[in-house]
């Protein structure tokens, strides 16, 4: 999971939920920081990982 600014209430409801479904998920949660130099770096240090996930 890539978030902008932080866990917020929405993502951590969206986390909570998919438990609650039964959704056997592992996710990893890389947070911006409202960056979007970081966020590139983020992405392009782990682009492998990037083209084997789901990203939300």
């Amino acid at each position: 999971m890539i978030t902008w600014r932080g866990l917020t209430p929405a993502e951590e409801g969206f986390v909570e939920k998919l438990g609650e479904l039964g959704v056997d998920a592992d996710i990893d949660h890389f947070d911006a920081g409202r960056d979007q130099t970081d966020l590139a770096g983020f992405i392009r240090e782990n682009l492998d990982v990037v083209k084997t996930r789901d990203l939300i």
